[in-house]
Protein backbone atom coordinates (compact mmCIF):
# COMPACT_ATOMS: atom_id res chain seq x y z
CA UNK A 1 0.00 0.00 0.00
CA UNK A 2 1.42 3.35 -1.02
CA UNK A 3 1.07 6.52 1.08
CA UNK A 4 -1.00 9.29 -0.46
CA UNK A 5 0.94 12.60 -0.22
CA UNK A 6 -2.38 14.44 -0.08
CA UNK A 7 -2.77 13.15 3.49
CA UNK A 8 0.72 14.01 4.69
CA UNK A 9 1.12 14.56 8.42
CA UNK A 10 0.98 18.20 9.47
CA UNK A 11 4.19 19.76 10.69
CA UNK A 12 3.50 22.69 13.00
CA UNK A 13 6.35 24.89 14.11
CA UNK A 14 6.19 25.78 17.81
CA UNK A 15 7.83 28.63 19.64
CA UNK A 16 8.04 28.68 23.42
CA UNK A 17 7.46 25.99 26.01
CA UNK A 18 5.31 22.93 25.49
CA UNK A 19 4.09 21.11 28.57
CA UNK A 20 2.11 18.01 29.40
CA UNK A 21 -0.08 18.50 32.42
CA UNK A 22 -2.68 16.35 34.10
CA UNK A 23 -6.22 17.64 33.79
CA UNK A 24 -7.42 18.62 37.26
CA UNK A 25 -11.05 17.59 36.70
CA UNK A 26 -11.20 15.18 33.76
CA UNK A 27 -14.93 14.24 33.99
CA UNK A 28 -14.12 11.17 31.91
CA UNK A 29 -17.70 9.93 31.58
CA UNK A 30 -19.53 13.25 31.41
CA UNK A 31 -20.07 13.43 27.64
CA UNK A 32 -21.31 9.85 27.44
CA UNK A 33 -23.87 10.62 30.15
CA UNK A 34 -25.03 13.80 28.43
CA UNK A 35 -25.44 11.93 25.16
CA UNK A 36 -27.39 9.10 26.81
CA UNK A 37 -29.74 11.52 28.59
CA UNK A 38 -30.38 13.37 25.31
CA UNK A 39 -31.75 10.23 23.64
CA UNK A 40 -35.44 9.43 23.46
CA UNK A 41 -36.65 6.18 25.03
CA UNK A 42 -36.52 4.18 21.79
CA UNK A 43 -32.97 5.30 21.04
CA UNK A 44 -31.92 4.43 24.59
CA UNK A 45 -33.39 0.95 24.22
CA UNK A 46 -31.72 0.46 20.84
CA UNK A 47 -28.38 1.55 22.31
CA UNK A 48 -28.71 -0.85 25.26
CA UNK A 49 -29.69 -3.69 22.92
CA UNK A 50 -26.72 -3.06 20.63
CA UNK A 51 -24.21 -2.75 23.47
CA UNK A 52 -25.59 -5.81 25.23
CA UNK A 53 -25.27 -7.82 22.03
CA UNK A 54 -21.52 -7.23 22.05
CA UNK A 55 -20.98 -7.34 25.82
CA UNK A 56 -22.81 -10.66 26.07
CA UNK A 57 -19.99 -12.16 24.00
CA UNK A 58 -17.51 -11.31 26.77
CA UNK A 59 -16.93 -14.47 28.80
CA UNK A 60 -14.89 -12.98 31.66
CA UNK A 61 -17.39 -11.69 34.24
CA UNK A 62 -14.89 -9.24 35.77
CA UNK A 63 -14.16 -7.62 32.43
CA UNK A 64 -17.87 -7.38 31.66
CA UNK A 65 -18.61 -5.83 35.07
CA UNK A 66 -15.77 -3.34 34.61
CA UNK A 67 -17.08 -2.29 31.21
CA UNK A 68 -20.66 -1.93 32.49
CA UNK A 69 -19.35 0.15 35.42
CA UNK A 70 -18.03 2.70 32.93
CA UNK A 71 -21.54 3.14 31.52
CA UNK A 72 -22.88 3.33 35.10
CA UNK A 73 -20.44 6.17 35.81
CA UNK A 74 -21.75 8.01 32.75
CA UNK A 75 -25.35 7.66 33.91
CA UNK A 76 -26.83 5.44 36.63
CA UNK A 77 -29.84 4.46 34.48
CA UNK A 78 -27.53 3.70 31.54
CA UNK A 79 -25.41 1.34 33.60
CA UNK A 80 -28.37 -0.22 35.39
CA UNK A 81 -30.17 -1.05 32.17
CA UNK A 82 -27.00 -2.40 30.60
CA UNK A 83 -26.29 -4.52 33.69
CA UNK A 84 -29.76 -6.06 33.44
CA UNK A 85 -29.39 -6.65 29.70
CA UNK A 86 -26.06 -8.43 30.21
CA UNK A 87 -26.97 -10.33 33.41
CA UNK A 88 -24.20 -8.50 35.26
CA UNK A 89 -24.32 -8.12 39.05
CA UNK A 90 -25.49 -4.54 39.64
CA UNK A 91 -23.96 -4.39 43.13
CA UNK A 92 -20.56 -5.28 41.67
CA UNK A 93 -21.04 -2.70 38.91
CA UNK A 94 -21.92 0.05 41.41
CA UNK A 95 -18.93 -0.89 43.59
CA UNK A 96 -16.56 -0.71 40.61
CA UNK A 97 -18.07 2.59 39.49
CA UNK A 98 -17.40 4.10 42.92
CA UNK A 99 -13.68 3.35 42.72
Amino acid sequence: MKEDPQFKAVQTQLVGSVQQKAISNPRNFYQAGVLYRSLNEQDKQDLITNLAGDLNKVTDKEIKATMVSHFYRADKDYGTRLARATNTDLKQVAKLAAM
